[in-house]
């Protein structure tokens, strides 16, 4: 029961969007303006591999729009433990209950980029899906940049599908692997294969590199993480 009232909720949020952007309200990005962009993640937990996938994308697209050009925003759900995270990067809280706040952040921006890697999955939690589902739809229902970046899909629960299906088909999701791409290509939503973010962190590349070079030499294997 809270899954379908969750989903219909933001599913609301939605269409009250489409249906007000119909009409003229919101705006648009204008050539000179600072692009706002909205990183939507699963980020203050306590999980470096979501946080490092956060500092990547940032990272990269910054250098390929270059700085001065971008103003960007990252949620967190706890300022604490993502102090010093992100630099130059506006952090915002990402409350529990979630939807009243994508409502009004993804407003205040010009697009979404979704940064959580079970994106699209009801095994980790449904919750976390309908949240990035919800922020992608926003954005695309004001016709706005919508792009999900390092995403995963798997397997999900009916009402989560079908609302993946409904609000993602105007995005476009540049996955991690092949399976996730078959998997919402068949739902009919645009994909591109790429790779998990993480790999071009170059701490963790370090990390990774004397890792692979303490082993001794018969047992050395290519340091996938």
């Amino acid at each position: 029961m809270t899954d379908f009232l969750l989903v219909a909720w933001v599913s609301a949020l939605i269409e009250i969007t489409r249906f007000g952007w119909m009409f003229g309200f919101g705006r648009r990005w204008t050539p000179g303006e600072q692009l706002r962009l909205l990183f939507a993640g699963y980020n203050g937990t306590r999980n470096t591999g979501s946080d490092v996938r956060v500092q990547e994308m940032l990272r990269q697209v910054r250098h390929v729009l270059g700085a001065d050009n971008v103003d960007f925003s990252v949620m967190t759900q706890s300022f604490d433990r993502t102090r010093g995270y992100f630099d130059g990067t506006k952090q915002v809280y990402l409350p529990d209950v979630f939807p009243p706040f994508l409502f009004h952040e993804v407003r205040q921006n010009h697009g979404v980029i979704a940064c959580e890697g079970s994106m699209f999955k009801s095994k980790f939690a449904n919750a976390l899906t309908t949240m990035m589902i919800g922020s992608l739809g926003l954005a695309s229902a004001e016709n706005k940049l919508s792009v999900a970046y390092g995403g995963e899909a798997g397997h999900m629960d009916r009402l989560v599908e079908r609302m993946c299906e409904r609000y993602v088909h105007d995005s476009m999701v540049i996955t991690r692997n092949e399976e996730s791409q078959k998997l919402l290509t068949s739902l009919g939503i645009p994909t591109e294969l790429g790779t998990d973010t993480a790999w071009t962190f170059e701490r963790i590349l370090q990390l990774m590199l004397a890792k692979y070079c303490a082993r001794p030499v018969g047992t050395r294997k290519p340091p996938y993480w």
